[in-house]
């Protein structure tokens, strides 16, 4: 775990060629010691799709954490929060490597497992069904985005959400 914290530490200090090596050894070791099916095993994979992304190595990276996400499905189950979270991390990676498309898909996985499985608050999962409507606004898939993009207007307006469009707005900039 040391190895991996210092890979992380090099990262943030822009590194990245010390901080990727560090972080492919610790992902060696942790294999070796741990097996391919443990937590931390996800958690150092996931360190290397964000490192990948900083490298703007962006297919890498999502096939990262595609791999991350489905070590978190055998130790958590598949319809966990950890994958969730990881879904939505891919779909980050598949966004900025202009994967629109798939990125929709691992959303719409995390929204299922968000509002379906895990009854999370309905406005909680207002940022995932917007994530959707940019995607298919990236894909110029306009008379698809249409009406969805009215339901979570009129959602977050029923739910007292009056900031959430400008927060949206901030991070879709």
């Amino acid at each position: 775990r040391t190895r991996g914290t210092l890979s992380v530490v090099l990262s943030n200090k822009g590194d990245l060629a010390a901080a990727q090596v560090l972080g492919e050894e610790t992902l060696v070791i942790m294999r070796e010691k741990l097996g391919n099916e443990h937590f931390d095993v996800a958690n150092a994979i996931e360190n290397l799709a964000a490192l990948r992304r900083k490298q703007k190595a962006f297919d890498d990276a999502a096939r990262y954490m595609d791999e991350a996400t489905q070590v978190r499905k055998v130790v958590y189950g598949e319809d966990s929060r950890e994958v969730a979270d990881s879904l939505q991390q891919l779909a980050t990676e598949l966004y900025y490597g202009d994967r629109f498309a798939e990125a929709a898909v691992a959303i719409r996985e995390a929204l299922r497992i968000r509002s379906d499985v895990l009854k999370e608050d309905p406005a909680s999962v207002l940022t995932l069904r917007n994530a959707i409507i940019a995607m298919q606004l990236k894909q110029e898939l306009y008379a698809e985005a249409e009406q969805p993009a009215l339901k979570v207007y009129e959602d977050a307006v029923r739910l007292g959400e009056t900031n959430w469009s400008s927060k949206m707005a901030e991070k879709l900039a």
